[in-house]
């Protein structure tokens, strides 16, 4: 929902695995990337204050930790993946076809 609500303002820089997609394709410049970096960070930061004092900890908002019952490489090793497959669809969608169609919901499908 982000990518279709902001795409437009943010090109889909929600995460920096999106921000680093887009440096490796060109898309954008090692300047644009500090600055994309930084407001990510803020936005995640402000994000996790509302949940905090708005919604409190007493909401049930699903897993936010790793299950340790799993290795922890195992853990790591499916964020990696998760993350590589996130920036070759990057690199599909956006470097060889454009932003246009259903890109928004590949991405957010890896991300998902």
């Amino acid at each position: 929902m982000g990518v279709y609500l902001f795409g437009k303002v943010s090109m889909a820089h929600f995460n920096p695995a999106v921000t680093l997609g887009f440096l490796i394709t060109k898309h954008i410049t090692k300047r644009l990337v500090i600055l994309y970096v930084t407001a990510e960070i803020i936005g995640a930061l402000l994000g996790s204050l509302f949940v905090k004092f708005v919604i409190g900890s007493e909401a049930f908002l699903g897993a936010n930790s790793p299950n340790y019952a799993y290795p922890l490489p195992l853990i790591f090793g499916v964020e990696i993946l998760a993350s590589a497959l996130l920036m070759a669809v990057i690199l599909v969608v956006v470097h060889k076809k454009g932003l246009r169609g259903f890109g928004g919901i590949a991405i957010g499908g890896i991300v998902g």
